[in-house]
């Protein structure tokens, strides 16, 4: 069987349509995201580059969300 000769469409995966991710700060440094498990609670956290966590006022890691929003 022959393949039909029909307009070539565009790539889901075209390198040349990617973007770089962007940075995110918090308090003016950069955050990145982590895994945080939390007994049975699991959920993504920021962490600063030199690890520790920014945290709210009950001490718990900040929600991703909260901050790249």
């Amino acid at each position: 069987m022959s393949k039909a000769k029909g307009a070539k469409t565009a790539s889901k995966n075209n390198p040349t349509a990617r973007i770089k991710a962007a940075e995110v700060f918090y308090n003016g440094k950069k955050v990145d995201p982590v895994l945080v498990i939390n007994g049975t609670r699991r959920y993504m956290a920021a962490a600063y580059e030199d690890g520790t966590m920014p945290s709210d006022a009950n001490g718990s890691p900040l929600p991703w969300a909260d901050i790249a929003n």
